[in-house]
């Protein structure tokens, strides 16, 4: 769901997801109170799975994507409404407002360090190509393990972002 990577303009990009966020409060509210936490937490999950199961499928044309993409938008901001609703039940009473901080201040740490991670499928497969998966690369021994070379130029990896390949 990053707008790095959606086709098209960014900013329109930017502005047809962020108007989903709008009715799923409301979205989420009315599930909520008529079908229950536990019926909006499977249901947005589900159509979450299934909206990143479809989207590669559209990468193609894209305002397929874009409309895939703000459904997942939609689930998305409908799951995160209940994350501060959940914990409030889940804990017991004499631990519950420390243990709703904790949930939320170690989700955020989790939104913080996400980006760090790898990122593409590319870099992971990139990442220990060439080195055994036995042993232990330290500064002692690195130079029994050289790295392989990148079998990807940047003008083939941009064929490949392209759909050209």
């Amino acid at each position: 769901m990053s707008m790095t990577i959606m086709p098209g303009n960014y900013f329109m990009s930017h502005l047809i997801l962020t108007l989903f966020e709008i009715p799923s409060v409301f979205v989420g509210l009315t599930v909520t109170h008529y079908f229950g936490r536990r019926f909006l937490a499977f249901s947005s999950l589900f159509l979450c799975g299934i909206c990143c199961i479809v989207a590669p499928f559209c990468v193609d044309h894209m305002w397929k994507l874009i409309a895939v993409l703000a459904v997942l938008k939609l689930a998305v901001s409908c799951t995160l409404y209940l994350v501060f609703l959940l914990p409030s039940e889940i804990l017991p009473t004499p631990v519950r407002t420390s243990g709703a901080g904790l949930t939320v201040v170690s989700g955020m740490l989790g939104m913080t360090f996400a980006p760090y991670l790898l990122q593409t499928f590319l870099e992971g497969e990139e990442l220990g190509r060439g080195r055994p998966l036995t042993s232990w690369i330290h500064k002692w021994n690195v130079h029994k393990y050289p790295a392989a070379p990148p079998h990807h130029t940047k003008e083939e990896v941009q064929d490949l972002m392209n759909g050209k390949a």
